[in-house]
């Protein structure tokens, strides 16, 4: 540890983050809930920008497998998202975004940019830049 960094001011910044990821995911559970879908599958349609291997979704989300297979179950019932098998390892399943997947996360993008109730718009611009700084420096 930095030395002149304390343990209490880790400790506070642990709780803040907390606090601030579980008020994103009220949020988003919110917004997705007027779409009939869960907070879960909104931030893996958030997430999918382009096809990947679903196992890389159980280190994002911290899960088992099973979970992720749950939440894209759910996403492909609802024919937003589809699975297929990775042209160099057919082992491997992978999930895009189906056209309606791709159109309802627009529509997710855009009401979280617009939702004036969320935290972020207690910034100003150079705040939410200098925020989003420190979000790469620590997510890197």
């Amino acid at each position: 540890m930095s030395s002149n960094i304390s343990g209490s001011d880790v400790e506070q910044t642990y709780a803040l983050l907390i606090e601030c990821m579980m008020q994103a995911k009220h949020r988003l559970a919110l917004l997705a809930g007027d779409f009939n879908i869960t907070a879960m599958q909104a931030m893996l349609l958030l997430l999918l920008d382009e096809p990947s291997p679903m196992n890389n979704f159980t280190k994002v989300f911290n899960c088992d497998p099973s979970n992720i297979t749950g939440i894209v179950d759910g996403l492909e019932q609802r024919n937003l998202a589809a699975r297929f098998p990775d042209k160099n390892d057919r082992r491997i399943k992978m999930v895009k975004l189906s056209p309606s997947g791709k159109q309802l996360r627009q529509s997710l993008i855009k009401l979280l940019v617009e939702d004036q109730k969320s935290s972020l718009f207690k910034f100003d611009a150079s705040e939410l830049a200098t925020f989003n700084r420190l979000l790469r420096k620590i997510t890197s």
